[in-house]
């Protein structure tokens, strides 16, 4: 998602556990510190994995820091949001627009009020779908399979504890 957006010149403030430098991100903040980020973001994209940590991370608290101007999109997990609280920051005004391409609920209710919010535009549950899905997924295939057989760790790894919580 960063290299896509930083075509477009964007600034990127990547969030993740383990911080430093990256090559994607012009500043790496850990989570604690996500909420001094929000007030300056133009665009706010969730990929995050679901785990104890990010389920429901989009709250009022989270939202009461977005600008109104703001545009939030969630490419990872339904429950990274707080649906009811997101609905209710739309209705005043914050954020501008939101994005939703997954929900608690698959296939998302007919009588659901995304449907027909003017606020948010949903997509077709399909973000990860492309011409390059294939090779990517090969290409992390083969890389950790080499890790494994040199006994290094492994990249996207899936901690079994969050498997096993939900």
């Amino acid at each position: 998602m960063a290299r896509r957006a930083r075509a477009f010149g964007a600034h990127i403030t990547g969030v993740r556990r383990r911080t430093g430098s990256s090559e994607l991100a012009d500043v790496l903040v850990p989570p604690e510190d996500l909420a001094a980020c929000l007030d300056s973001a133009d665009v706010i994209v969730l990929c995050a994995p679901l785990n104890a940590q990010t389920e429901l991370m989009v709250d009022e608290d989270f939202l009461g820091h977005m600008k109104k101007t703001s545009v939030l999109v969630n490419v990872g997990r339904g429950r990274l949001i707080d649906e009811q609280a997101l609905l209710a920051s739309l209705d005043r005004g914050i954020p501008e627009q939101a994005i939703l391409d997954v929900f608690h609920v698959e296939p998302l209710p007919s009588d659901s009020p995304f449907w027909n919010h003017g606020r948010v535009t949903l997509t077709a549950h399909a973000s990860a779908l492309g011409s390059g899905l294939s090779a990517r997924t090969d290409q992390l295939f083969l890389e950790n399979l080499g890790r494994y057989v040199r006994g290094e760790a492994l990249l996207n790894e899936a901690d079994p504890r969050d498997i096993a919580a939900r």
